[in-house]
């Protein structure tokens, strides 16, 4: 087992070795952090959560070098699960609030650029570590803003005639308002979406996630469930996060 690991680490070090010796450095540099975060993921499986803390580190060293902020924040997310499990909580709570403000400057930035879809993951994901560390008021507060930006995003592309990437973004919208318990606006943003699934081109995707954030306020667990499983399989990787994020992690108030 822990020679699996031991594998990553040396062929992590080879990597930055590399790095100083070709004029491909960075290249190299970027291997050798993945390769660091990929150690302390072994490492972590297999329960040696020091070890996996040590090559987190490693990994968040040469990812802050190299200005990958959402690298960055995922091996603050990392470590800080390892020190839960060993029982460093205040450890913890530190790692995942400097995850998490990376999260939220990132989407303010991807906001500032007009790209309202990307931000609102992004604060989707903030929402769900603030919640982890009990943080109401602020996990409240980026769900809000994911929340406004997936119903402007949605809106933006249906105006544009894209029906069915506009619906979704509408779906979101209306499952992050289910989630803060604000079922007036869910409801109005579901009743905007399906005249537009019954009167406009919009595939079986976009049909489905508005059936699922119908159920989801309506509270129709089975029907979610089903509806969950079903969409899971046509979203990308970052969709789907961000439905477990809502859906799992994210609990109603």
């Amino acid at each position: 087992m822990a020679e699996e690991c031991e594998e990553k680490v040396r062929k992590a070090e080879e990597y930055e070795e590399k790095a100083s010796e070709t004029v491909a450095g960075q290249e190299f540099l970027e291997k050798a952090a993945d390769t660091f975060k990929e150690a302390g993921d072994c490492y972590k499986r297999y329960g040696f959560l020091e070890k996996a803390i040590e090559q987190y580190s490693k990994a968040l060293e040469r990812h802050l070098k190299l200005g990958y902020d959402i690298s960055v924040a995922k091996d603050y997310e990392e470590m800080a699960f390892c020190y839960k499990d060993i029982g460093g909580t205040g450890k913890f709570e530190e790692l995942i609030r400097k995850a998490a403000e990376i999260y939220v400057n990132h989407a303010r930035k991807l906001s500032d650029m007009g790209n309202l879809g990307s931000a609102a993951l992004s604060y989707v994901t903030a929402a769900s570590l603030y919640k982890k560390i009990n943080e109401k008021v602020l996990f409240e507060e980026m769900l809000s803003l994911a929340a406004s930006n997936f119903k402007e995003w949605g809106e933006t592309w249906c105006n544009e005639g894209d029906y069915e990437y506009g619906v979704i973004n509408l779906s979101w919208a209306a499952i992050c308002f289910g989630v803060l318990n604000d079922l007036g606006r869910a409801e109005e943003v579901v009743a905007k979406a399906l005249p537009i699934c019954r009167e406009k081109d919009v595939g079986e995707e976009g049909v489905i996630a508005v059936d699922l954030s119908k159920a989801f306020i309506e509270g129709d667990t089975e029907k979610t469930k089903e509806l969950l499983m079903k969409l899971s399989a046509e979203l990308d990787e970052a969709e789907v996060k961000v439905l477990n994020e809502l859906m799992q992690s994210i609990e109603k108030a």
